[in-house]
């Protein structure tokens, strides 16, 4: 799952290579272990993340 805006991914959560991971929204390049995240939660998630970038 992601968080896209204008075109650039700005947080996400996947299980490419095997493992769960997230891309953080300070530094979307990163891949940080994670646990598997409820499609509820990552809604929640991206807009508080919308938000800090006051477009929502």
């Amino acid at each position: 799952m992601a968080l896209v805006v204008a075109g650039e991914r700005v947080y996400g959560i996947d299980k490419e290579g095997g493992f769960y991971h997230e891309h953080p929204f300070e530094n979307p390049l990163l891949h940080m272990k994670a646990e598997p995240l409820e499609i509820e939660n990552f809604v929640v998630k991206s807009l508080e993340i919308l938000k800090k970038l006051r477009l929502f």
